[in-house]
């Protein structure tokens, strides 16, 4: 059982009843998320530190602090691709090498807003953002041969069926299909929507 919080750790509990492996940070953990393949999982932290803890060594691998605010949301695209979301309202990207011995930042994009959710389309290397305040979709395309800033680039996909620029809810979850056609998304409004990913129908 893998756990972060405002104590300021991460804590990693067998299920076995073996004694429980602690890693500290040096502000509350807001995030994680876990690459399952490599055991690595990645940490977002209130003080907007972005890192990588090994989970199999009890150590964290690399970190930095990326972002000037909270780092609220992080999430693996895969490999080599990482991303995380802050309230300085920046989306950023980063590339992981060597199976997670170094993470190198690509590039960030500003959004205008509090990004609060973040996810992958499967197969396509299309990284999606929820902005609040925003009734689009970020979507930043990271499937360049060689992945810079420049090279991330972002469409928008308009929330409202007809297309004005109304804001009626913040988009706090993204929870894209297998296949990555289809977008599910949870509101502050408490209505779920699916999307088409490509053409943002509802």
């Amino acid at each position: 059982l893998l756990s972060g919080g405002a104590d300021r750790a991460v804590v990693l509990t067998p299920l076995d009843g073996s004694a429980a492996s602690t890693v500290a940070f040096d502000a509350g953990v807001l995030c994680l998320d876990v690459h399952v393949a490599l055991g690595l999982v990645a940490v977002g932290v209130m003080d907007g530190t972005v890192a990588i803890y090994d989970a199999a060594l009890n150590e964290v691998r690399r970190f930095a602090r990326h972002h000037r605010k909270y780092a609220h949301a992080v999430s693996f695209g895969g490999l080599p691709l990482l991303a995380s979301a802050s309230y300085d309202h920046s989306l950023s990207v980063f590339s992981v090498v060597k199976d997670g011995a170094d993470v190198v930042a690509v590039g960030s994009v500003q959004c205008g807003g509090v990004v609060e959710a973040v996810a992958w389309l499967p197969k396509r290397r299309t990284l999606v953002a929820a902005v609040r305040g925003d009734h689009h979709l970020h979507m930043v395309d990271c499937s360049a041969e060689k992945l810079t800033a420049a090279s991330l680039v972002r469409t928008l996909l308009n929330l409202n069926a007809n297309g004005d620029s109304t804001v009626s809810y913040t988009v706090l979850a993204l929870a894209p299909s297998v296949d990555g056609k289809w977008l599910a998304l949870a509101t502050d409004a408490g209505n779920a929507l699916v999307l088409d990913a490509g053409t943002g129908e509802q």
